[in-house]
């Protein structure tokens, strides 16, 4: 680490200054990445970081700051007359550590990996702690993924999970790739607002589609799949 007159003599290349008559005006764009990248490296020394998050038996020491301005949950937290807006120690019920890390990393970084295997407790936890950027990204994510062999399980997904741009995307797909859905199954499962149809109805309901063959079953609840995989994303 550079001594400070060390620092003085090396100004960062970034660094922007300008003089204006008696004042002296010096920019460091670097600053702010620089300030969450040290954040990071020191939100594990217990005397830098001003609280604990207890997630199922793991200990994240954190920024009560850095925590509030990603997430509208912890912003209530820390700011409201509540016993954890002063406490070393919080702990928090029903959410798994793997992914609370996950968050945890994404607000010191701004960076996160979303996949099949996660994007479901992503978007589950996301919404039970209130991070609406991971929540938009995970919404993107399960839009961008839509197929044939999951567009019914991301239907059912986003309806049970606060989620109507996804479940109205998904609806909209199943519209427009009625056949190709149904060939997938040799059946057709759909939300609870089909819970009941006969095959013919669903002529009516989805534009340009003529009745399905049968045989057809219109399930309310998902259908044990078939041998092997055919969705890209879990039944839940």
């Amino acid at each position: 680490m550079l001594e400070p007159q060390e620092q003085e003599r090396a100004l960062p290349e970034d660094s922007i200054m300008v003089r204006n008559v008696d004042d002296f005006d010096f920019s460091l764009p670097s600053h702010p990445q620089a300030i969450m990248e040290g954040l990071r490296s020191l939100r594990s020394n217990p005397k830098l970081s001003d609280v604990t998050l207890l997630v199922g038996g793991h200990e994240f020491p954190c920024h009560r700051s850095i925590l509030a301005l990603c997430s509208h949950y912890f912003n209530a937290m820390f700011t409201g007359d509540f016993i954890e807006s002063i406490s070393a120690h919080v702990e928090l019920k029903e959410v798994d550590p793997v992914v609370m890390e996950t968050l945890i990393d994404f607000a010191y970084t701004g960076k996160i990996t979303i996949n099949q295997g996660n994007v479901e407790a992503l978007i589950r936890t996301s919404n039970q702690l209130h991070f609406p950027t991971i929540r938009k990204v995970c919404s993107r994510y399960l839009r961008q993924q839509m197929d044939a062999t999951n567009c019914l399980g991301i239907c059912e997904f986003g309806e049970n999970h606060g989620c109507p741009e996804v479940s109205s995307k998904a609806w909209a797909f199943l519209q427009e790739n009625f056949e190709a859905v149904s060939a997938v199954y040799n059946c057709v499962w759909c939300p609870a607002r089909t819970k009941g149809w006969a095959p013919s109805d669903f002529a009516t309901a989805l534009p340009g589609s003529k009745e399905p063959e049968l045989p057809v079953t219109v399930f309310g609840d998902p259908p044990e799949p078939r041998a092997g995989p055919l969705l890209t994303l879990p039944l839940l």
